[in-house]
């Protein structure tokens, strides 16, 4: 699996600290989902949304809209 252009532009050795603002990444759910086809980290991503929802008992765990 090739990286997307948004995770290709990751500056792994400048990631924000936990109190900075995040960097970008896909704009929508839907979109998360097709990169993550062929995005290894997308996919691991849309892994991780998936189970924080069910730990949380979200009733929406395998739609997690609301992160968008």
């Amino acid at each position: 699996m090739d990286l997307c252009n948004y995770c290709s532009a990751i500056p792994f050795t400048q990631l924000p600290a936990e109190n900075e603002d995040a960097l970008p990444h896909q704009p929508d759910l839907d979109s998360l989902r097709a990169s993550a086809k062929t995005c290894l980290l997308c996919d691991l991503l849309l892994e991780v949304v998936h189970e924080q929802l069910a730990e949380a008992g979200e009733p929406g765990a395998n739609s997690p809209a609301h992160f968008f």
